[in-house]
């Protein structure tokens, strides 16, 4: 498995050629190599039964550069053969674009159907914050893979609706920031890092919330497929899509803390690892805080996820619990002066 990313000791030849360096089986070396489609030279240690990966370009299956005596990073006692897979130099974010749908899952909260919205003042039902996350993620796991899956981390806010049917643009910039937009019009941005951070406000004090525990069926296995992202890593290697984690931190708020209509505006997040199809979810929250702002009440809750009893998520999740009149211009209004979360 994928362990914390670090970045090994460079020898003064060396300068900044070389990224992270992971530690994933032998196995998973092979495969994530070719599925990622770049450069890796390849070293296995005498201990334990793990690759060290480097990621760098390769020019020839001799002994690569970081590793030569000296180098600090494997003695060279423990060395053996290296085998090289000559690929591409490419793990860029790309952009991606798909229509944006509600599942019939939805129809739960009264914003995500058309009489709710529009009760609300929207002109149509709007697209679950969890749902255009999930599209969002296509991005880094399309680029990173399993790394960004196991320990990669994200600050995503929704900063206007997207609406039922609409075709949405996940453009990615030089920071990092993927961007979902509309006809050219920004309505969500999330921050995507290839190794997570604690978010800041998960202390782990607050009201404590009602456990969650489940058997993640087909339906958590499907949800993203059926929202329309066609990546097949996760079918490959029967894994859960990491929206399944913001979908857990939804139930909270939507079976304790709200009585209505409400609406996702924000998370920050933290990745420990994966979870196999079939895996027992256990899940954790306390409500941090709970306050007023112009589109009405907001909370904000800390929420601790694991399977068969490995971390797997920490999520500082915020949503409008309690939707105020005249919520479409006041959203709309916050979007404008990028202060979704302020009073």
């Amino acid at each position: 498995m994928i362990k914390a990313p670090s970045r090994p000791a460079q020898h003064p030849d060396q300068g900044s050629r070389f990224g992270p360096q992971l530690l994933i089986s032998t196995d998973e070396a092979l495969l994530e190599a070719k599925r990622l489609g770049r450069s890796r030279t390849v070293m296995s240690p005498s201990f334990a039964d793990d690759l060290r990966i480097f990621v760098s370009p390769t020019r020839d299956a001799g002994l690569h550069p970081g590793l030569h005596r000296g180098a600090g990073s494997v003695p060279l006692r423990m060395r053996r053969r290296l085998h090289t897979v000559q690929m591409r130099h490419d793990d860029e974010l790309t952009a991606w674009s798909a229509p944006a749908v509600n599942l019939a899952e939805h129809a739960d909260n009264a914003i995500h159907t058309d009489a709710g919205a529009q009760a609300a003042g929207f002109p149509a039902a709007l697209v679950a914050g969890v749902t255009v996350y999930a599209y969002m993620t296509h991005v880094p796991t399309a680029a990173w893979g399993l790394e960004w899956l196991r320990a990669g981390g994200a600050h995503v806010r929704f900063r206007s609706p997207i609406f039922d049917g609409e075709v949405v643009n996940y453009v990615p910039g030089i920071d990092g920031t993927v961007e979902a937009t509309v006809g050219g019009s920004i309505r969500s941005a999330c921050v995507v890092t290839r190794l997570g951070t604690h978010p800041e406000r998960c202390t782990g004090t607050g009201q404590e919330l009602k456990p969650i525990s489940f058997v993640a069926d087909e339906s958590w296995e499907t949800y993203a497929t059926r929202a329309g992202d066609n990546l097949t890593i996760y079918d490959e290697r029967k894994i859960l899509h990491p929206v399944t984690w913001m979908r857990i931190a939804n139930q909270f708020f939507h079976e304790q803390i709200v009585t209505g209509p409400w609406i996702h505006v924000r998370s920050s997040l933290a990745h420990h690892g994966v979870a196999a199809h079939g895996s027992t979810i256990h899940a954790t929250a306390r409500l941090i805080d709970r306050f007023d702002s112009r589109a009405g009440e907001r909370a904000i809750l800390d929420v601790r996820i694991s399977a068969d009893g490995q971390p797997v998520a920490t999520y500082e999740h915020e949503a409008i619990i309690r939707v105020a009149g005249g919520a479409a211009e006041k959203v709309a209004d916050q979007a404008t002066d990028g202060a979704t979360t302020e009073s």
